[in-house]
């Protein structure tokens, strides 16, 4: 029996989507994608360079912070809010123990003390800098590149 899609919010041409809209479309969802100034962009597949540099990375950070019970880190489905009409899910992200409070069951409420984007081909603009520009918007301390 087939099952039924649910319907996508893909606003090419239509009105602008909020961030608690955005909220609402991805909770569940397994793909990844950003909102950049109210309009859902989804992420290409990663490939497998990007998978193993991102394993590595949530490894390296993971085992730093848990070994001096620094904060938590979490990987690319963990939705940031920039502002009203932007969202971003980084690769990986850092918060401090003393702030571990901004990590909401959807999303984190406040900016993480280190967002990271690994680029791709697809990305570059997005992550030098429309999300560049948000996460210095939004008071992230730190913004890796890699």
């Amino acid at each position: 029996m087939p099952t039924l899609a649910r319907p996508r919010l893909r606003p090419l041409h239509a009105a602008p989507v909020t961030f608690e809209r955005f909220v609402e479309h991805v909770a569940g969802d397994d793909t990844k994608e950003d909102l950049i100034n109210g309009r859902i962009i989804p992420a290409m597949s990663a490939s497998t360079p990007h998978e193993l540099v991102q394993t590595f990375l949530i490894k390296l950070i993971g085992m730093y912070t848990d070994a001096r019970d620094l904060g938590i880190v979490l990987g690319s489905r963990t939705l940031v809010r920039i502002d009203e009409r932007n969202g971003y899910e980084p690769d990986v992200l850092f918060v401090r123990k003393d702030r571990q409070h901004i990590v909401g069951a959807q999303a984190l409420n406040e900016a993480p003390d280190l967002a990271v984007e690994i680029v791709s081909r697809s990305s570059k603009k997005q992550d030098y800098v429309d999300k560049l520009a948000g996460y210095e918007r939004a008071g992230v301390r730190e913004y890796w590149i890699v």
